[in-house]
């Protein structure tokens, strides 16, 4: 979900009206709004930049599950070295 903080930037942003528009007709201050909502409305599902950040996005949801699953590992290690 996008927070109401941000929605409120997009629709006072400098976005191209059309695409600023729908953004805001699609929710008001008091919604929140999702990704799988905007997309298809902006017409964005094939949209290479958008596959790529997608992309990045799961490469960083896999490293810091990794990081995390290192930090456990680590904080493990100390308590039994104590």
């Amino acid at each position: 979900m996008m927070p109401i903080r941000s929605l409120s930037l997009v629709c006072q942003s400098s976005l191209p009206g059309p695409i600023r528009a729908k953004i805001c007709g699609t929710a008001s201050k008091c919604d929140d709004i999702s990704c799988s909502e905007v997309i298809p409305a902006l017409g964005l599902e094939d949209d290479p930049e958008l596959e790529e950040i997608e992309a990045r996005i799961e490469q960083y949801k896999e490293e810091t599950a990794e990081q995390n699953g290192k930090k456990v590992d680590a904080a493990s290690w100390m308590k039994g070295t104590s």
